[in-house]
């Protein structure tokens, strides 16, 4: 009594984080949970365009002639420099998303990057909370400069992936299928097909 040799049909699928397993077979589950995250990005940056515009607001009603036009124009300033430098920060998170999915590599410069900037706002945040008047001004000034990088972060969740922990799985799994030529085209998820 010999068994025969069983035909495994899938790759190991690893949760992927805010996704689980849905990102493998990219179902009605799976767009839910990208919907949700886009709303939450969405949710997130209308506050500090809300403060900005607030600012603005205040500043083309309250200030006086001279003084309105220098506000206002170094607003214009932060706003642009925060919109430029928070796409290009995107880009370059495009860039290395897409050396991920043809070498399955991706730089570790973008991770320390990100880990700075928590640590700052996390001591803003701790300033503002604990009472302190110029934190708390600093904290809504600082939304000018904040604003750019938010709606950015929005607007890249419409990308095919949500970052690189869900590329590095879909590499991994399309990987499996190239060693695993046997497996019939018709029992893969459509984003595996040959």
């Amino acid at each position: 009594m010999t068994s025969e040799p069983t035909l495994e049909l899938q790759p190991p699928i690893p949760r992927v984080k805010f996704l689980g397993r849905s990102w493998y077979k990219r179902g009605v589950a799976y767009w839910l949970k990208r919907i949700r995250f886009t709303i939450l990005f969405v949710a997130i940056a209308v506050f500090p365009v809300m403060i900005v515009a607030a600012f603005f607001s205040v500043v083309a009603h309250d200030a006086k002639s001279w003084i309105r036009v220098a506000l206002l124009l170094a607003g214009v300033i932060v706003v642009c420099w925060s919109l430029a430098a928070g796409f290009r920060s995107v880009s370059r998170s495009i860039q290395e998303e897409n050396t991920l999915l043809t070498e399955g590599l991706i730089p570790s410069a973008a991770a320390s990057a990100q880990r700075t900037g928590i640590g700052g706002g996390l001591g803003l945040g701790v300033a503002a909370y604990g009472g302190s008047a110029l934190a708390g001004g600093i904290l809504m000034i600082g939304q000018l400069f904040v604003v750019g990088w938010l709606i950015a972060i929005a607007v890249k969740t419409f990308r095919r992936f949500t970052g690189p922990e869900e590329i590095r799985a879909v590499v991994a799994a399309r990987e499996w299928y190239r060693q695993h030529p046997e497996v019939p085209n018709e029992r893969r998820p459509k984003q595996f097909r040959q």
